[in-house]
Protein backbone atom coordinates (compact mmCIF):
# COMPACT_ATOMS: atom_id res chain seq x y z
CA UNK A 1 0.00 0.00 0.00
CA UNK A 2 1.22 3.47 -0.82
CA UNK A 3 1.77 6.03 1.88
CA UNK A 4 0.08 9.42 1.97
CA UNK A 5 3.39 11.06 1.03
CA UNK A 6 3.70 8.86 -2.07
CA UNK A 7 0.17 9.71 -3.11
CA UNK A 8 0.89 13.44 -2.68
CA UNK A 9 4.06 13.13 -4.76
CA UNK A 10 2.24 11.28 -7.53
CA UNK A 11 -0.49 13.91 -7.47
CA UNK A 12 2.06 16.74 -7.85
CA UNK A 13 3.71 15.03 -10.81
CA UNK A 14 0.37 14.10 -12.38
CA UNK A 15 -1.00 17.63 -12.13
CA UNK A 16 2.17 19.06 -13.69
CA UNK A 17 1.99 16.62 -16.61
CA UNK A 18 -1.71 17.44 -17.07
CA UNK A 19 -0.92 21.18 -17.13
CA UNK A 20 1.80 20.48 -19.70
CA UNK A 21 -0.63 18.55 -21.92
CA UNK A 22 -3.25 21.31 -21.71
CA UNK A 23 -0.95 24.15 -22.78
CA UNK A 24 0.68 21.94 -25.40
CA UNK A 25 -2.69 21.22 -27.00
CA UNK A 26 -3.70 24.89 -26.83
CA UNK A 27 -0.37 25.93 -28.35
CA UNK A 28 -0.59 23.40 -31.17
CA UNK A 29 -4.19 24.30 -31.99
CA UNK A 30 -3.39 28.02 -32.07
CA UNK A 31 -0.14 27.40 -33.98
CA UNK A 32 2.00 29.36 -31.53
CA UNK A 33 5.21 27.33 -31.23
CA UNK A 34 7.14 30.07 -29.46
CA UNK A 35 4.30 30.42 -26.97
CA UNK A 36 4.59 26.71 -26.17
CA UNK A 37 8.32 27.02 -25.63
CA UNK A 38 7.95 30.10 -23.44
CA UNK A 39 5.29 28.49 -21.24
CA UNK A 40 7.34 25.29 -21.12
CA UNK A 41 10.38 27.16 -19.83
CA UNK A 42 8.32 28.99 -17.23
CA UNK A 43 6.69 25.74 -16.14
CA UNK A 44 10.10 24.11 -15.70
CA UNK A 45 11.35 27.07 -13.65
CA UNK A 46 8.25 27.06 -11.44
CA UNK A 47 8.68 23.34 -10.72
CA UNK A 48 12.38 23.76 -9.98
CA UNK A 49 11.86 26.78 -7.73
CA UNK A 50 9.02 24.98 -5.93
CA UNK A 51 11.48 22.15 -5.31
CA UNK A 52 14.00 24.59 -3.85
CA UNK A 53 11.39 26.20 -1.60
CA UNK A 54 9.61 23.06 -0.39
CA UNK A 55 12.52 20.65 -0.50
CA UNK A 56 10.26 17.95 -1.96
CA UNK A 57 11.80 15.63 -4.51
CA UNK A 58 8.50 15.38 -6.37
CA UNK A 59 8.91 18.98 -7.59
CA UNK A 60 12.39 18.20 -8.90
CA UNK A 61 11.04 15.08 -10.57
CA UNK A 62 8.24 17.16 -12.09
CA UNK A 63 10.83 19.61 -13.42
CA UNK A 64 12.80 16.71 -14.91
CA UNK A 65 9.68 15.23 -16.54
CA UNK A 66 8.70 18.64 -17.94
CA UNK A 67 12.27 19.12 -19.20
CA UNK A 68 12.29 15.74 -20.97
CA UNK A 69 8.82 16.20 -22.44
CA UNK A 70 9.80 19.74 -23.42
CA UNK A 71 12.93 18.55 -25.19
CA UNK A 72 10.80 16.26 -27.33
CA UNK A 73 8.30 19.06 -27.91
CA UNK A 74 11.03 21.50 -28.94
CA UNK A 75 12.42 18.95 -31.36
CA UNK A 76 8.96 18.32 -32.82
CA UNK A 77 8.16 22.04 -33.14
CA UNK A 78 11.51 22.93 -34.72
CA UNK A 79 11.48 20.01 -37.16
CA UNK A 80 7.85 20.65 -38.05
CA UNK A 81 8.58 24.33 -38.77
CA UNK A 82 11.68 23.47 -40.82
CA UNK A 83 9.71 21.03 -42.96
CA UNK A 84 6.92 23.54 -43.58
CA UNK A 85 9.22 26.26 -44.95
Amino acid sequence: MRSAEQKRNEKIIGINVLVYVVYLIIGLLTKLPLGILLVLGLHFLVCFIAGLITGKKSWYLSALVIFLLGFGTCYFVVMNNLNNH
